[in-house]
């Protein structure tokens, strides 16, 4: 099965069980909303020390909000990964100069 048919079986599956129930389309607010929800429930079985495999899993509640939204949207999304892959290679080491900062560095 090809990338852009996974994408439409996982929106069809979520059209199926009520998540996309009219047809407009959701706002992007609502789907950012839904995929933190996702990674927070991954980063909460994480802090629960559970098996790989309900990280794995809310990991994939993730992957799969957002095949279901770019297919509801006439995204190609695997299109994009590629071109934006080909993109990073011509990037520099951690370009922007971005890091997470620590509690202690604003303390300081």
């Amino acid at each position: 099965m090809d990338f852009y048919a996974i994408q439409k079986e996982v929106y069809e599956i979520a059209y199926k069980n009520g998540w996309y129930d009219t047809d407009i389309k959701p706002s992007f607010g609502e789907f950012i909303a839904g995929c933190h929800l996702e990674l927070s429930e991954a980063f909460q079985e994480y802090r629960n020390q559970s098996a790989a495999t309900k990280i794995e899993n809310e990991l994939a509640d993730v992957v799969i909000r957002i095949m279901g939204y770019c297919y509801r949207m006439g995204f190609e999304l695997e299109k994009s990964i590629l071109r934006k892959n080909e993109y990073n290679r011509t990037r520099p080491f951690k370009h922007g100069g971005k890091r997470l900062w620590e509690l202690e560095d604003y303390l300081k």
